[in-house]
């Protein structure tokens, strides 16, 4: 009888750890797999699978723009030759300013997406200003295997307080004035028709800045 007992005692408890095993693996597996959705969520894709970008999210034609900051013209940045270029060379002109680096992949992975933006916007006066902190050999080894044609700069020295992040990528968009009216953390759709029309928008008040009798 004991010897029955103990051996129905044992499959028990081996049944009970054996369930206890799968139930810390599944909450394991089921942790891993919020975590990696939230990540997802935050950088607007699949970290490089399929998963489509998100469009920014632009305030409508009928709201008044929200200022997010101000530019920092003395803020110095270097071009990939090691050349000096200051924010204020590009004072009153629209300016699209992406912070990201070459580990990044959701920087990479939006990359694409601002290139054709750039195609759409460059003749239409709107600025770009593609900035890393990364060293430049490493920036331009890594520019060497892909069909970029953008503006890439390397930060120089700390960025002003009003177009820094935490986290990459970073997009910002200056006004004529200098004003930073859009803001946005994590990958994004940048070529979505929203973006043209947000970057029209504020080329047309610089117009009629600029036709009311100020200079740009």
């Amino acid at each position: 009888m004991n010897r029955i007992f103990n051996r129905y005692y044992f499959a028990g408890v081996g049944s009970g750890c054996l369930l206890s095993i799968l139930l810390v693996m599944g909450a394991g597996a089921a942790s891993y797999y919020f975590a990696q959705s939230m990540m997802d969520e935050k950088s607007g894709g699949s970290g490089g699978g399929p998963l489509a970008l998100r469009a920014p999210d632009f305030p409508s034609s009928d709201q008044a723009l929200a200022a997010e900051g101000e530019a920092d013209w003395d803020w110095e940045l270097a071009t990939l030759e090691g050349e000096s270029v200051t924010l204020g060379e590009f004072q009153g002109q629209i300016v699209f300013l992406n912070l990201w680096a070459t580990w990044c992949g959701p920087c990479k992975r939006e990359l694409p997406n601002v290139q054709r933006l750039y195609n759409t916007m460059k003749d239409k006066g709107v600025v770009f200003l593609i900035v890393s902190k990364e060293d430049p050999g490493t920036v331009q080894g890594w520019l060497a295997d892909q069909e970029y044609d953008m503006p890439f700069y390397i930060r120089t020295g700390s960025a002003p307080a009003d177009l820094s992040s935490r986290a990459i990528p970073a997009t910002f968009i200056i006004d004529h004035e200098g004003t930073v009216v859009f803001k946005e953390t994590g990958s994004r759709a940048w070529d979505d028709e929203s973006t043209v029309d947000f970057l029209d928008r504020l080329l047309a008040d610089a117009g009629e800045y600029s036709e009311g009798g100020a200079a740009l």
